[in-house]
């Protein structure tokens, strides 16, 4: 119906996964090369999980897309099948003559010889399952023991499993507990941030044709993230109910006005959640603030003084337990938000109170566990990556630290990634954040490797928040010319299944990690 009106030659916000309108940011591009690289490189069992229309039938179908023409492909849209079922319909997707009145297995010996001759051929077999949080446990034990099916080289099938929240809660349980210890990589497919739904919703309309000025503007964008949460499937649904609005108005970009002409469906459920919400915490925070005043009123010299005294007998025990940070020898940076320099002097603290050989860190009262043990490197080649042993041991070193410092923050953080560069441009990296009083505790080097250029590159990330709009702040902040690296935002989580990737290719180059 707006179609002709937009100037569009499709429908821009199909539910249905298309991957002609692909969008490749938001961790998308990224996870599918990581899927293409995994499923090449012969890893048995792959998991990615994600909440409910975040993309993940549209990285299946894009995965079975980018794959090689030797990758036989074996897709299983209804995972609910019983476990015999699941077998006889792998046979069917691969042409095997065997029929439900065989004994299970007299089909699995089938399923296995014409598995030993398609790899005799140089063909591959992918199973690619979607909802499979659905399956049942004994469904989840055929899929290991399918798992079993190999060479002395090589998986005879490899398994990519693509499923909601639930399927990690399946996976648990201790009756399957081998199944999950067969897994090769996990991957999460996070929802969109704000700035990523206004990119989104834009892309999607310009593939479709469309060729005005943007017809979302970042307030519409911010609204349409609220509602959304971030997730595709329901941005769209909002998205073509917004340009049917803006039709009938008669409007030409959408605007606030459309989005609370939206029907009340569940739709708009969370904007009525988010807006009860909304009034809770201005009536909260105009009574907190109403007491504050009056107690700052008729108490003011009083809190100053008491004020003085805290930060005193702070600053005496903060000495007092590190003997190295004070308020005179702490890292200041001109011109710098508060925000930045509160998160620059809590990484400034982190890195000072951690102990290498410790398993908990000490951030201001608070004991962080730390989740994995101090990484250590054994290198067997001293020529590798780089062909300079010194460098190699200085890249190591920086980059266990830089590991470190990630394996111990909450999983749900999120992170500040500066710049990526090459590995021997190490000093030059350094020298350049120096001379931009970027403090060194609070820059963290890591290698990383990149599936799509196949190359390690040296990535630079700056500081943490369990706050996304705190680190948007710190951005803003930078000297201009750090922005000409485009800095963005990652999650926590993402960046440990990325370096999680990175471990196994650096023991291909004979660099192992024997803190594990």
């Amino acid at each position: 119906m707006y179609r002709k009106y937009f100037g569009l030659t499709n429908l821009p916000f199909k539910t249905t996964p298309d991957i002609s309108v692909f969008y490749k940011h938001g961790s998308r591009q990224e996870i599918l090369e990581a899927l293409v690289y995994t499923v090449t490189r012969g890893e048995g069992i792959v998991k990615v999980t994600g909440e409910v229309g975040c993309g993940k039938t549209m990285l299946l179908r894009l995965l079975a897309h980018s794959l090689p023409e030797c990758f036989s492909i074996v897709y299983i849209n209804s995972p609910n099948l019983s476990a015999k079922d699941m077998i006889l319909y792998i046979c069917s997707e691969l042409e095997i003559d065997v029929d439900s009145s065989m004994l299970k297995f007299t089909v699995l010996t089938a399923l296995k010889n014409e598995l030993v001759r398609l790899h005799s051929l140089g063909k591959h077999v992918v199973m690619l399952i979607d909802e499979a949080q659905s399956m049942t446990i004994d469904v989840l034990e055929e899929i290991r023991l399918l798992s079993n099916l190999e060479t002395d080289d090589d998986k005879l099938i490899q398994i990519v499993l693509f499923g909601q929240p639930e399927l990690d809660v399946a996976l648990r349980n201790d009756h399957i507990r081998q199944l999950k210890s067969r897994i090769s990589f996990s991957i999460y497919i996070p929802p969109l941030t704000p700035s990523e739904v206004q990119t989104y919703l834009n892309y999607r309309v310009r593939k479709c044709s469309y060729k005005g000025l943007d017809l979302f503007d970042g307030k519409v964008s911010k609204q349409v993230h609220r509602l959304s949460l971030g997730l595709p499937r329901t941005i769209n649904i909002i998205a073509d109910k917004l340009l049917m609005s803006a039709y009938g108005c008669g409007d030409s970009q959408i605007s606030r006005k459309h989005i609370r002409l939206l029907p009340a469906s569940s739709d708009n459920a969370s904007q009525k959640w988010m807006n009860s919400k909304y009034v809770a915490l201005m009536f909260i925070s105009l009574l907190l603030l109403s007491i504050l005043l009056v107690y700052s009123f008729y108490n003011s010299i009083k809190m100053e003084d008491s004020l003085s005294q805290f930060i005193s007998a702070y600053d005496t025990n903060l000495d007092a337990k590190k003997g190295t940070l004070s308020v005179e020898n702490s890292t200041t940076l001109k011109g710098v938000h508060p925000v930045t320099q509160r998160m620059l002097q809590d990484s400034q603290d982190f890195g000072r109170e951690s102990s290498p050989h410790s398993d908990t860190a000490v951030v201001g009262n608070a004991a962080v566990i730390d989740r994995k043990p101090f990484i250590k490197y054994q290198v067997k080649d001293e020529n590798a990556l780089v062909n300079n042993p010194v460098l190699l041991e200085k890249l190591l070193s920086l980059h266990a630290q830089s590991l470190q410092w990630i394996n111990q923050l909450p999983e749900a953080s999120y992170v500040v990634q500066l710049s990526t560069s090459n590995l021997r441009d190490l000093k030059a990296v350094t020298a350049y954040y120096k001379q931009y009083a970027i403090p060194i505790a609070s820059l963290h080097l890591l290698i990383d490797f990149k599936p799509n250029a196949s190359k390690f590159k040296l990535k630079a990330f700056y500081v943490s928040s369990q706050n996304y709009s705190e680190l948007v702040k710190v951005i803003r902040e930078l000297p201009p010319k750090l922005t000409l690296s485009k800095p963005y935002i990652t999650t926590v989580k993402q960046l440990a299944q990325n370096f999680e990737l990175t471990s196994n290719k650096l023991n291909q180059h004979g660099i192992y990690n024997d803190g594990k």
